[in-house]
Protein backbone atom coordinates (compact mmCIF):
# COMPACT_ATOMS: atom_id res chain seq x y z
CA UNK A 1 0.00 0.00 0.00
CA UNK A 2 1.30 3.39 -0.97
CA UNK A 3 2.46 5.53 1.93
CA UNK A 4 -0.06 8.22 2.92
CA UNK A 5 1.66 11.41 4.00
CA UNK A 6 -0.41 13.60 6.31
CA UNK A 7 0.09 17.27 5.56
CA UNK A 8 0.53 20.05 8.08
CA UNK A 9 -3.11 21.11 8.24
CA UNK A 10 -4.10 17.55 9.16
CA UNK A 11 -1.87 17.69 12.22
CA UNK A 12 -3.52 20.93 13.23
CA UNK A 13 -7.00 19.47 12.84
CA UNK A 14 -6.24 16.25 14.73
CA UNK A 15 -4.26 18.03 17.47
CA UNK A 16 -1.16 15.92 16.90
CA UNK A 17 1.50 16.69 19.49
CA UNK A 18 4.43 15.02 17.71
CA UNK A 19 5.34 13.05 14.61
CA UNK A 20 3.32 9.86 14.42
CA UNK A 21 3.61 6.57 12.56
CA UNK A 22 0.70 4.15 12.37
CA UNK A 23 1.75 0.62 11.45
CA UNK A 24 -0.15 -2.24 9.85
CA UNK A 25 0.04 -4.04 13.19
CA UNK A 26 -2.00 -1.24 14.77
CA UNK A 27 0.87 0.46 16.61
CA UNK A 28 0.76 4.23 17.11
CA UNK A 29 4.38 5.36 17.39
CA UNK A 30 4.76 8.92 18.69
CA UNK A 31 7.99 10.88 18.73
CA UNK A 32 10.23 12.69 16.25
CA UNK A 33 10.93 11.32 12.79
CA UNK A 34 14.66 11.62 12.31
CA UNK A 35 15.15 9.91 8.95
CA UNK A 36 13.10 8.76 5.97
CA UNK A 37 14.09 6.68 2.98
CA UNK A 38 12.39 4.59 0.32
CA UNK A 39 12.83 1.50 2.48
CA UNK A 40 12.13 2.70 6.05
CA UNK A 41 11.18 5.49 8.44
CA UNK A 42 13.14 6.08 11.66
CA UNK A 43 11.38 7.66 14.63
CA UNK A 44 12.82 8.66 17.99
CA UNK A 45 10.18 7.62 20.51
CA UNK A 46 9.72 9.63 23.71
CA UNK A 47 7.49 9.37 26.77
CA UNK A 48 5.13 12.02 28.13
CA UNK A 49 7.95 13.97 29.78
CA UNK A 50 10.00 14.13 26.58
CA UNK A 51 12.57 11.55 27.68
CA UNK A 52 13.91 9.49 24.77
CA UNK A 53 13.00 5.84 25.17
CA UNK A 54 14.50 4.40 22.00
CA UNK A 55 14.75 4.81 18.23
CA UNK A 56 12.56 2.61 16.07
CA UNK A 57 13.14 1.90 12.38
CA UNK A 58 9.91 0.88 10.63
CA UNK A 59 10.08 -0.73 7.16
CA UNK A 60 7.99 1.14 4.59
CA UNK A 61 5.98 -1.99 3.92
CA UNK A 62 4.73 -1.92 7.54
CA UNK A 63 3.74 1.76 7.51
CA UNK A 64 0.12 2.80 7.04
CA UNK A 65 0.37 6.55 7.70
CA UNK A 66 2.96 9.11 8.72
CA UNK A 67 1.87 12.37 10.32
CA UNK A 68 4.48 15.13 10.39
CA UNK A 69 4.00 17.70 13.11
CA UNK A 70 4.19 21.28 11.74
CA UNK A 71 7.40 23.02 12.71
CA UNK A 72 5.50 25.75 14.61
CA UNK A 73 3.79 23.15 16.80
CA UNK A 74 7.06 21.30 17.30
CA UNK A 75 8.75 24.49 18.46
CA UNK A 76 5.89 25.25 20.84
CA UNK A 77 5.99 21.71 22.24
CA UNK A 78 9.73 21.93 22.84
CA UNK A 79 9.33 25.32 24.52
CA UNK A 80 6.53 24.00 26.72
CA UNK A 81 8.57 20.94 27.75
CA UNK A 82 11.41 23.27 28.73
CA UNK A 83 9.06 24.84 31.29
CA UNK A 84 8.77 21.56 33.19
CA UNK A 85 11.74 22.52 35.32
CA UNK A 86 9.72 25.32 36.91
CA UNK A 87 7.71 23.63 39.65
CA UNK A 88 6.06 24.93 42.82
CA UNK A 89 6.32 23.20 46.19
CA UNK A 90 3.19 22.92 48.33
CA UNK A 91 5.30 22.85 51.53
CA UNK A 92 7.88 25.49 50.75
CA UNK A 93 7.91 28.92 49.17
CA UNK A 94 10.63 29.72 46.64
CA UNK A 95 13.16 32.52 46.71
CA UNK A 96 11.98 35.72 44.98
CA UNK A 97 14.67 35.28 42.32
CA UNK A 98 13.34 31.80 41.51
CA UNK A 99 9.81 33.15 41.11
CA UNK A 100 11.09 35.92 38.86
CA UNK A 101 12.97 33.41 36.72
CA UNK A 102 9.87 31.28 36.26
CA UNK A 103 7.66 34.30 35.54
CA UNK A 104 10.13 35.48 32.91
CA UNK A 105 10.13 32.05 31.26
CA UNK A 106 6.32 31.84 31.18
CA UNK A 107 6.06 35.39 29.86
CA UNK A 108 8.58 34.63 27.12
CA UNK A 109 6.64 31.54 26.08
CA UNK A 110 3.38 33.51 25.82
CA UNK A 111 5.10 36.22 23.81
CA UNK A 112 6.26 33.64 21.27
CA UNK A 113 3.16 31.42 21.35
CA UNK A 114 0.23 33.63 22.45
CA UNK A 115 -2.39 31.49 20.70
CA UNK A 116 -0.65 28.13 21.04
CA UNK A 117 -2.21 24.91 22.24
CA UNK A 118 -0.38 25.25 25.59
CA UNK A 119 -0.96 28.98 26.07
CA UNK A 120 -3.87 28.51 28.48
CA UNK A 121 -1.86 26.17 30.70
CA UNK A 122 1.09 28.57 30.77
CA UNK A 123 -1.18 31.53 31.61
CA UNK A 124 -2.59 29.55 34.53
CA UNK A 125 0.91 28.78 35.80
CA UNK A 126 2.00 32.38 35.31
CA UNK A 127 -0.93 33.54 37.47
CA UNK A 128 0.03 31.05 40.19
CA UNK A 129 3.67 32.14 40.20
CA UNK A 130 2.79 35.82 40.32
CA UNK A 131 0.41 35.18 43.23
CA UNK A 132 3.07 33.27 45.17
CA UNK A 133 5.68 35.96 44.55
CA UNK A 134 3.25 38.55 45.93
CA UNK A 135 2.73 36.43 49.05
CA UNK A 136 6.48 36.10 49.59
CA UNK A 137 6.98 39.81 49.11
CA UNK A 138 4.42 40.33 51.90
CA UNK A 139 6.60 38.24 54.19
CA UNK A 140 4.42 35.12 54.21
CA UNK A 141 5.63 31.52 54.15
CA UNK A 142 4.08 28.43 52.57
CA UNK A 143 3.23 25.11 54.18
CA UNK A 144 0.86 22.44 52.90
CA UNK A 145 -0.66 24.78 50.38
CA UNK A 146 -1.43 27.51 52.91
CA UNK A 147 0.20 30.89 53.37
CA UNK A 148 1.19 31.68 56.95
CA UNK A 149 3.35 34.06 58.87
CA UNK A 150 6.85 32.69 59.55
CA UNK A 151 5.91 32.10 63.20
CA UNK A 152 2.72 30.28 62.18
CA UNK A 153 4.64 28.11 59.75
CA UNK A 154 7.21 27.26 62.42
CA UNK A 155 4.44 26.07 64.74
CA UNK A 156 2.69 24.20 61.93
CA UNK A 157 5.91 22.40 60.98
CA UNK A 158 6.53 21.47 64.62
CA UNK A 159 2.96 20.22 65.02
CA UNK A 160 3.22 18.20 61.82
CA UNK A 161 6.50 16.68 62.98
CA UNK A 162 5.00 15.76 66.36
CA UNK A 163 1.96 14.23 64.68
CA UNK A 164 4.21 12.19 62.41
CA UNK A 165 6.25 10.96 65.40
CA UNK A 166 3.07 9.98 67.25
CA UNK A 167 1.68 8.20 64.20
CA UNK A 168 4.94 6.29 63.80
CA UNK A 169 4.87 5.40 67.50
CA UNK A 170 1.31 4.09 67.24
CA UNK A 171 2.22 1.97 64.24
CA UNK A 172 5.25 0.54 66.05
CA UNK A 173 3.11 -0.18 69.14
CA UNK A 174 0.53 -2.02 67.05
CA UNK A 175 3.31 -4.02 65.40
CA UNK A 176 4.71 -4.95 68.84
CA UNK A 177 1.25 -6.00 70.05
CA UNK A 178 0.82 -8.21 67.01
CA UNK A 179 4.26 -9.74 67.58
CA UNK A 180 3.45 -10.29 71.26
CA UNK A 181 0.25 -12.09 70.29
CA UNK A 182 2.19 -14.32 67.92
CA UNK A 183 4.77 -15.13 70.62
CA UNK A 184 2.04 -15.90 73.17
CA UNK A 185 0.38 -18.24 70.67
CA UNK A 186 3.71 -19.98 70.07
CA UNK A 187 4.27 -20.21 73.84
CA UNK A 188 0.86 -21.81 74.36
CA UNK A 189 1.53 -24.28 71.56
CA UNK A 190 4.90 -25.23 73.01
CA UNK A 191 3.43 -25.54 76.52
CA UNK A 192 0.71 -27.81 75.17
CA UNK A 193 3.29 -29.91 73.38
CA UNK A 194 5.42 -30.23 76.50
CA UNK A 195 2.42 -31.18 78.59
CA UNK A 196 1.40 -33.87 76.11
CA UNK A 197 4.97 -35.19 76.05
CA UNK A 198 5.11 -35.29 79.85
CA UNK A 199 1.78 -37.14 80.03
CA UNK A 200 3.03 -39.63 77.47
CA UNK A 201 6.23 -40.24 79.45
CA UNK A 202 4.29 -40.66 82.70
CA UNK A 203 1.98 -43.14 81.07
CA UNK A 204 4.96 -45.12 79.76
CA UNK A 205 6.64 -45.19 83.18
CA UNK A 206 3.43 -46.32 84.86
CA UNK A 207 3.11 -49.18 82.41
Amino acid sequence: MKLIMAVAWLALVTGACADTIVTRAGENLVGDIIEESDSAVAIRITNGSGTIIHTRVVPRAEVVTVTIEPSALKQERAAHEALRRFQLNSDQELAPASYQQGIAAFTSFLTQHPDGAQAQDVRRRLTEWRFELAQVEQGLAKFRGKWLSPAQKQRAVADAHQAAVLATGRQELLALKRRLGQLEAQHDLLAKGLAETADSLNATESA
